[in-house]
C-alpha cells in the first residue's frame, strides 16, 4: 500500500513520505489481513469515485451557467454605460458646433 501511494504523488518530498509511510503503516494494522476490511474500505473508495464523477460535471454545469449570467449583466452594464458616454460626446460635439 505504501508504495502504491509514493508512486501516486508527482513531487516527492522526505515530509510526504514519511506522513504516507505512517498513514501506510496505520492502514495495515487496522486492516490487519482481514479481506473484508480491505474489501469495505475499496468499496467506500468506489462510491466516493462514483459521487466524484457524477458530481463534478453538475457542478461544472452550474458553475458555467453562473458564471455566464454574471457576465451578461455585466455585458449590460457595459453597453448602458457606452451608450451613455456617447449621448455625452454627442451633446458635448452639439455644444461646440452651436459656440463657433
Amino acid at each position: 500500500m505504501s508504495t502504491f501511494i509514493q508512486n501516486s504523488i508527482p513531487t516527492k518530498t522526505k515530509a510526504t513520505v514519511i506522513l504516507i509511510t505512517i498513514f501506510s503503516t496505520f492502514a495495515s494494522l487496522l486492516l490487519r489481513g482481514k479481506f473484508w476490511r480491505y474489501a469495505s474500505i475499496l468499496g467506500f473508495q468506489i462510491i466516493l469515485g462514483i459521487i466524484a464523477a457524477l458530481a463534478f460535471p453538475i457542478m461544472e454545469m452550474i458553475l458555467e451557467e453562473v458564471v455566464n449570467e454574471k457576465l451578461r449583466k455585466v455585458g449590460e452594464k457595459v453597453r448602458a454605460h457606452n451608450e451613455r458616454m456617447e449621448k455625452i460626446r454627442k451633446d458635448q460635439k452639439m455644444k461646440s458646433e452651436d459656440i463657433d
